[in-house]
């Protein structure tokens, strides 16, 4: 059992914006989703290797998420993907330290939180 996809929301209208965040800052490969939802009220991406994605939907009227919700997106260098996110003009936060779990959080242009982790050992 696996998670094979996560959905966040983003305003009509918004989709150049989520595609600038989600794309070019954080990499992630977007591809097309089924037809039959009406394409234009999503962007879904391929994260990583392993099947998972993301799922960017629109809703309206919007409803920002709740501050702690979010998911997390592990890299192999977390001080890049930290430069990449700044140079981009987006804030990072830094999270309680996890042994082994360097981390740090961002938000994407309609605030929805995500964390950004490096895993570089067993955290126990």
């Amino acid at each position: 059992m696996r998670i094979q996809h996560v959905s966040v929301p983003m305003p009509l209208g918004g989709n150049d914006e989520i595609r600038r965040f989600y794309g070019e800052t954080l990499g992630f490969t977007e591809i097309v989703p089924p037809s039959v939802l009406g394409q234009e009220r999503f962007v879904w991406w391929a994260v990583g290797d392993g099947g998972h994605e993301l799922h960017c939907y629109t809703m309206d009227p919007y409803v920002k998420s709740q501050p702690s919700q979010h998911f997390c997106i592990q890299v192999d260098d977390g001080p890049a993907a930290r430069e990449k996110l700044v140079a981009a003009g987006y804030s990072v936060n830094e999270e309680p330290g996890i042994n082994n779990r360097p981390r740090f959080s961002t938000a994407d242009p309609f605030g929805n939180k995500v964390e950004v982790t490096e895993i570089i050992g067993q955290y126990s």
